[in-house]
C-alpha cells in the first residue's frame, strides 16, 4: 500500500502543479488531511495552549458518526494520508478506529503523540492501526524535556513508548521522533540525532512558532540572537551530513524534500519573513487541516475557515477554496511559517519555479534599496 500510494501522491502532485498555473481554475487533487481529533491533552506544553482551550470545546467535538463521513468525503477528493494531531490524540477512543477504517479504505495513516499514553496493553494495536507514529522528544536530558511538556516524568514514558513501538513494529522507521527546535535545545540536536539513530528511530524536527490564532506560543525567551544564528547553522548543516539510515526510504526523504527545509531554520528562527519569495505554498491545494469542531482550514499555521463540515460537505468546501489558495500561494502572502506538515513538500513543488522566485527575490531586494536609498 505505500509503494502504491506514494505514486498515487505524485501524481496528484503534478496535477496540483497543473492547477497552480491555471491560477486554479483547475480544482487541485489533496494528498493530506491533517485532523486535529481533539484538543485535550494530558500534557501542558509551554509552546502551546490548546491543553487549556481542549476542556471547552470537548463537548463540540466531532462526534464518531461525522468522524465517518468525514473520511469518506476525503476518499472522495482521493487522499491518500491522514494524520492525527491534537491535542493528544490517543485520548479519543475513535483516533484507532478512524485509523483502522482509513487504512481499510487504502489511506496511510499518521498518529502525531507525545507517547505518554502507550504502553504493553496498546502497542500492538497501535503499531497495527499506523503506518507511522510520531513521538515528540525535546530533550534527551529528562528534565529540560519535562521542562517543555510541562509534567514531570514525560521523557520516561515517551521513551519507553518509543522502545515498545520499536520493538513491535512492523517495518523500519514505522517510529520517528520530532522535536520542537528553538535555542533552548538546539546544542544537544546533534547527540539527540545519534542517540535516537542507535534506537533505529529517524529524528525528526519543526521550529518553534509563534501563531497565536493556532494556539501555538513562542515568547522573546526563544528569539534567536547573532550568535545562535551562526550557531545554529553549523548544527543543521553537520545534521544534515549525518542523516543516514538503514531505511532507505527515509534516506530519499532526508536529501530530497527535508534538507532544502532544514537548512532555512537559521532563518526562519532569525527573519521569518524573509523566506516567503523562497518558495509558492501550497497550503490548500497540497492538503487541508479539519479541526476538533468541523472547521476547515487550508492549513495549521493560516486558520482562516473555510466552511465546517457540519453545515456543508467537505467536498463543496474543498472546491470553494480558489480564492484562499491564490493569496496562499503569492509569494506577497501575509502568512508566515515552517511548519513540518506543508513546507517541505512547498519547496520541492516550486523547484519548477525557481527562476521565477529567483527574479521576484532580485526585484524586491532591489525595491528596498532603493526605498532605503531615498530615506537617507
Amino acid at each position: 500500500m505505500l509503494m502504491k500510494n506514494v505514486g498515487s501522491a505524485m501524481l496528484n502532485c503534478v496535477h496540483n502543479l497543473s492547477s497552480y498555473v491555471t491560477n486554479f481554475k483547475i480544482i487541485p487533487k489533496p494528498v493530506a488531511m491533517h485532523l486535529e481529533i481533539t484538543y485535550r491533552c494530558n500534557l501542558k506544553c509551554v509552546f502551546c495552549d490548546r491543553w487549556k482551550v481542549g476542556p471547552e470545546i470537548h463537548a463540540k467535538e466531532l462526534k464518531w458518526s461525522e468522524l465517518k463521513k468525514l473520511l469518506f468525503q476525503a476518499k472522495r477528493l482521493n487522499i491518500k494520508l491522514l494524520a492525527f494531531s491534537g491535542g493528544e490524540p490517543l485520548l479519543r477512543k475513535e483516533t484507532i478506529n478512524l485509523a483502522n477504517l482509513a487504512r481499510k479504505l487504502g489511506i496511510l495513516t499518521f498518529l502525531n503523540t507525545n507517547g505518554t499514553l502507550i504502553d504493553e496493553n496498546n502497542v500492538k494495536i497501535i503499531t497495527k492501526s499506523f503506518d507511522q507514529v510520531i513521538i515528540s522528544i525535546d530533550s534527551t536530558n529528562p528534565q529540560l524535556h519535562d521542562f517543555f511538556r510541562g509534567v514531570k516524568g514525560t521523557f520516561e514514558k515517551a521513551l519507553k513508548a518509543i522502545k515498545l513501538l520499536v520493538k513491535n513494529s512492523k517495518r523500519k522507521s514505522q517510529v520517528a521522533v520530532q522535536t520542537v527546535f528553538s535555542n533552548k535545545n538546539y546544542q544537544e540536536f546533534l547527540y539527540m540525532q545519534e542517540f535516537f539513530k542507535k534506537l533505529g528511530v529517524p529524528l525528526f524536527a519543526q521550529p518553534i512558532h509563534n501563531i497565536s490564532s493556532s494556539l501555538y506560543i513562542a515568547n522573546n525567551g526563544f528569539k534567536i540572537n547573532n550568535k545562535e544564528y551562526i550557531e545554529i547553522k553549523k548544527i543543521v548543516k553537520a545534521f544534515l551530513s549525518n542523516s543516514t539510515f538503514c531505511d532507505p526510504y527515509v534516506n530519499i526523504a532526508y536529501k530530497t524534500i527535508y534538507k532544502r527545509y532544514f537548512k532555512k531554520f537559521p532563518e526562519f528562527l532569525k527573519n521569518p519573513n524573509n523566506l516567503n519569495n523562497h518558495f509558492i505554498c501550497f497550503a490548500g491545494s497540497f492538503s487541508f487541516l479539519v479541526d476538533p469542531i468541523g472547521d476547515v482550514y487550508p492549513c495549521d499555521g493560516l486558520r482562516i475557515p473555510q466552511g465546517n463540515i457540519r453545515e456543508k460537505s467537505l467536498i463543496k468546501i474543498w472546491r470553494e477554496m480558489t480564492n484562499i489558495r491564490r493569496k496562499i500561494s503569492s509569494i506577497e502572502r501575509s502568512c508566515n511559517c515552517w511548519l513540518l506538515c506543508i513546507i517541505p513538500f512547498s519547496m520541492i513543488l516550486s523547484i519548477p519555479f525557481t527562476p521565477f522566485l529567483y527574479i521576484k527575490r532580485r526585484k524586491t531586494n532591489k525595491n528596498k534599496i532603493g526605498t532605503l536609498q531615498i530615506q537617507k
